[in-house]
């Protein structure tokens, strides 16, 4: 069975923002996801912004014309490795949306 993508944008419903551990989840998901990695992984809420060239999808540290901006959800760094990653958190149903891929 072949699964067709929906063209349609994804709609955001109305975010209830969560405070534990000092910081502030903008979704019950977000929270489920900061509980799974925690014996892993420490993690930073703090708004984290990142300026990128629109045309190359590389990132800049000068603000130009065509250059946006992406704040992801989470910076983590494993415990053990000290590896670190972005993560931005998003519903299922938003998988196929064509500005996540």
């Amino acid at each position: 069975m072949t699964q067709t993508l929906k063209s349609e944008k994804f709609k955001y419903g109305r975010s209830f923002k969560i405070t534990n551990w000092g910081c502030q989840f903008d979704s019950l998901l977000e929270l489920k996801y900061a509980i799974s990695i925690q014996d892993e992984y420490a993690f930073m809420r703090s708004r984290i912004t990142i300026f990128y060239h629109h045309g190359t999808g590389q990132p800049t540290l000068y603000i130009r014309e065509g250059v946006r901006h992406y704040t992801p959800d989470f910076l983590i760094r494993n415990k053990q490795t000290g590896e670190a990653f972005l993560v931005e958190i998003k519903p299922r149903a938003a998988q196929n949306d064509p500005q996540l891929i």
